[in-house]
């Protein structure tokens, strides 16, 4: 999984150590929440991947400067689906934790996320948490384009987002 992990970083300009800090994020996240050390741990293997299905995105979209265009971002928006794709069928918990997570991790609480629209707890848990350490890891890094926002920022936005992109 980890090569997985390492390909999807590479593919989209990010890094492997964003999706190994998502993955931390996550089972932090769930270790707070009370959940048992087992699915924390397998939060931590399985929330790396969650984009995998960038691996599917043509380079043009994918690292396009700026914003996508409407058929630009019907293709994006292809990646959780393409991601499943990749992951196929090995059966391990592990495994089927991370096709979940994939699958799952742009809906959103109030059901405008992506790829199915569902609403509130019809998105599992997992990728509940993922999103959420997906987040909170992208506006507190570096990147190119803008600075890392402070924790005060941070925790605001989680907020706004609560009941809407958020239900963790």
């Amino acid at each position: 999984m980890r090569r997985l992990i390492l390909l999807a970083a590479l593919k989209d300009g990010g890094t492997p150590e964003h999706c190994l800090r998502v993955g931390a994020l996550s089972a932090l996240l769930a270790h707070a929440m009370g959940l048992p050390e087992k699915r924390c741990d397998m939060l931590f293997d399985a929330a790396p991947l969650h984009d995998l299905g960038k691996l599917g995105i043509p380079d043009s979209i994918l690292l396009k400067p700026g914003r996508l265009s409407p058929d630009e971002w019907r293709i994006m928006r292809d990646h959780p689906l393409l991601g499943v794709r990749l992951l196929g069928n090995a059966g391990s918990p592990v495994h089927e934790l991370a096709v979940e997570i994939v699958l799952n991790h742009h809906e959103k609480w109030d059901g405008s996320g992506y790829p199915a629209g569902r609403l509130g707890t019809n998105t599992p848990l997992s990728a509940r948490i993922t999103a959420v350490a997906d987040f909170f890891d992208a506006v507190t890094s570096l990147r190119s384009d803008r600075a890392p926002l402070g924790d005060d920022q941070v925790f605001r936005l989680l907020e706004c987002a609560s009941g809407t992109q958020f239900g963790v």
